[in-house]
């Protein structure tokens, strides 16, 4: 399955996906969007998102992953 998704970015296909693997999200999305309790609080480049997180969510994901 991931191999299949990881092709597919490649071909710059469009996608929606939710993981928790924050290590192959950063591989395979352009843009990322941390969620909390069902409210955005980041969200904009994955790598920028992943990297220098501006809110403590995605800090704590990425601490886990």
């Amino acid at each position: 399955m991931l191999n299949t998704i990881r092709q597919l970015a490649q071909e710059k296909r469009t996608m929606v996906i939710v993981t928790h693997e924050m290590s192959f999200a950063r591989d395979v999305a352009d843009r990322a969007i941390f969620m909390d309790q069902g409210r955005i609080v980041e969200q904009g480049e994955a790598k920028r998102c992943s990297l220098r997180p501006s809110s403590r969510v995605p800090v704590s994901s990425l601490k886990n992953s």
